[in-house]
């Protein structure tokens, strides 16, 4: 969910008005400010839940529909909490072996899931750009 405060960052005098009137006594005018910003963050929450979703059904379209038990679905399940990845942290999240999580990393990176962030051999990171625009798409809450 996108913090409340990026929210009340796109109506800065408004936010201002209402911790003014707040420090005047007038509370109600504070309460109203915070519950419509409490209200917009989640109506963005919603959006950023429906555009992951659909995100992940064309990720699997794009993967050939892979097995349920394939390391693959494991780690694409994983990505939207980390859009940022390498074998030990897929390792951690999957409890799938290095080969396997390797296979499954060069396997998302070839269906430009995600992209190199490096060329080492070892130690090789990848980000997933879709995700990472997504966020980026919903920090300005005024588009």
């Amino acid at each position: 969910m996108p913090p409340i405060s990026v929210v009340l960052r796109t109506e800065p005098k408004a936010d201002v008005a209402g911790l003014g009137a707040y420090s005047h006594g007038r509370i109600g005018i504070w309460c109203e400010r915070f519950a419509t910003a409490t209200t917009r963050a989640v109506e963005q929450a919603e959006r950023i839940a429906a555009a992951i979703e659909d995100l992940e059904r064309n990720w699997l379209e794009r993967l050939g529909r892979p097995r349920r038990d394939a390391s693959v679905r494991d780690i694409l399940s994983e990505l939207p909490a980390r859009p940022v990845i390498d074998v030990a942290i897929g390792r951690r999240l999957t409890g799938k072996s290095h080969v396997a999580v390797g296979n499954a990393l060069r396997q998302l990176e070839q269906a430009g899931i995600l992209q190199p962030l490096n060329e080492k051999r070892w130690g090789r990171a990848w980000e997933c750009g879709e995700l990472l625009g997504l966020a980026t798409a919903f920090e300005d809450l005024r588009g």
